[in-house]
């Protein structure tokens, strides 16, 4: 195997040359991206840069005006049937607002794409398949029953989780998961993903505007400005990088109260 081809076996993602516009006004002009097998990778950048709607692309949600895109080496431009079949049953979405069935319980919504996908199952290995999940996501066994009225936001959040790892994803993407939750349970949810990442070998793709976040769980940082990835690397080398948006971001108060916590912990 070449060294180009070994490279290309480690992402999980690849990007190349992508376009995506609406109408005359042009999001992303040739984004590169690569996301690597296992890795949490933290998506940063300000507002209207277009970090969901490079996430949608990715997961094959909205067709871009150019590029390439290669999911799980397989190419999700052209080869559009296979594509979404890989992509479907390999990937779990946290969208950033839980995306949860209002009038289903917890557990109804975690089995909804078990069914979709394994519904000769019988509806008992079904049920406990989805209260297992549940209880990954760490919630109680009570939850299950629940609707989503009537949890807590970061319990709705937890619930969204363990939909997202109902079909044993080895891609999980994360939209603003902590946004809205307290300090405390920001924090929790962070070790939760970090946990689980470890445990079941995920690669993460984590869209976020937490700094506590990105510190605490995150291998690798890709910030988007100017329609493009301006940098992809680890924290300490993305600190350092020449750009002003990077710079007000991570130098800002925020930004220094993160690494002082961070710095603290350590």
């Amino acid at each position: 195997m070449s060294t180009e081809a070994a490279d290309a076996a480690e992402l999980a993602i690849r990007v190349r040359g992508l376009r995506n516009a609406f109408g005359e006004q042009v999001v992303h002009q040739d984004l590169d991206l690569d996301v690597r097998r296992g890795e949490i990778i933290g998506v940063v950048g300000g507002s209207g840069t277009g970090k969901s709607v490079l996430m949608r692309a990715v997961l094959g949600l909205r067709e871009p005006q150019g590029g390439s895109i290669e999911v799980l080496g397989v190419d999700a431009l052209s080869d559009r049937a296979r594509a979404s079949g890989v992509i479907e049953l390999n990937t779990g979405v946290l969208f950033q607002n839980g995306a949860l069935f209002s009038s289903l319980t917890v557990a109804e919504n975690v089995s909804v794409p078990l069914k979709e996908h394994y519904g000769a199952l019988p509806p008992d290995m079904i049920h406990d398949l989805a209260m297992l999940k549940i209880r990954m996501a760490g919630l109680g066994e009570d939850a299950g029953a629940k609707l989503p009225s009537q949890l807590s936001g970061g319990m709705r959040k937890r619930a969204a989780l363990a939909r997202a790892l109902a079909l044993d994803p080895a891609l999980l993407f994360l939209d603003e998961p902590t946004a809205g939750l307290d300090p405390i349970g920001a924090a929790a949810f962070d070790d939760l993903i970090k946990t689980l990442q470890k445990a079941l070998g995920l690669t993460v793709f984590l869209i976020t505007h937490d700094l506590d976040t990105l510190y605490t769980i995150c291998d690798r940082v890709a910030v988007i400005g100017d329609r493009r990835v301006l940098i992809n690397a680890p924290l300490a080398e993305v600190e350092r990088f020449d750009h002003p948006w990077v710079q007000d971001y991570f130098h800002g108060p925020r930004g220094r109260a993160a690494q002082a916590a961070r710095a603290k912990e350590a």
